[in-house]
């Protein structure tokens, strides 16, 4: 979990920029060495993206590798702001926590969590069932978002005791979540 700005990453999306095409594309290649198929499909996604925008109205689910694309996208020009989230397990929001918000959220903040979990895609309608997720979050709802985090934090830690792992996961959630906010950043979501 990470603070980054979705206006940024949106600018990219039907600009017909064939530099950020490149150089989008350039960052993929030294970031992962090893390719589920090859480097030009990656590339023909990243076009198709910047050259006629998002979502894709004829891709149905997304693969590992519009996962990888997203990323980048995420990434480029940004100065990501990161948080101590990358230290945890995955499961452990999407277990643990999620099982805790299920029963004592509010409304709004379990399709907060639903969104991490479940993933918001950018190129396609869904996610694999079994495979990565991504979601972007806007700083405005994540300030809407915020109360119901922190009543749910103090909820568990009231409830559990403070040394509870949940409960102290829920504890540092709210506080990547503050960072993230306090900086006036949009929140980057990722399993992968």
């Amino acid at each position: 979990m990470s603070g980054f700005s979705i206006a940024k990453m949106r600018s990219l999306f039907r600009s017909g920029d064939a530099g950020a095409v490149d150089r989008i594309f350039q960052g993929l290649k030294t970031q992962y060495y090893e390719w589920p198929t090859t480097p030009l499909d990656a590339r023909a996604i990243v076009e198709r993206a910047v050259m006629q925008g998002v979502p894709f109205g004829d891709l149905e689910t997304e693969t590992h590798l519009h996962h990888r694309v997203a990323c980048a996208f995420a990434q480029d020009g940004q100065e990501w702001l990161y948080t101590e989230a990358d230290f945890y397990r995955a499961d452990s929001l999407e277990v643990d926590l999620w099982r805790k918000v299920r029963k004592h959220g509010r409304p709004e903040t379990r399709a907060f969590f639903r969104g991490l979990i479940e993933g918001v895609p950018l190129f396609g309608q869904g996610f694999p069932e079994e495979g990565e997720v991504y979601a972007a979050v806007p700083l405005t709802k994540l300030q809407f978002f915020q109360p119901g985090l922190i009543e749910l934090r103090d909820l568990l830690a009231h409830r559990s005791g403070e040394e509870d792992p949940t409960a102290r996961y829920a504890s540092e959630f709210c506080g990547w979540v503050d960072e993230i906010i306090d900086a006036g950043l949009d929140l980057w979501y990722t399993t992968g």
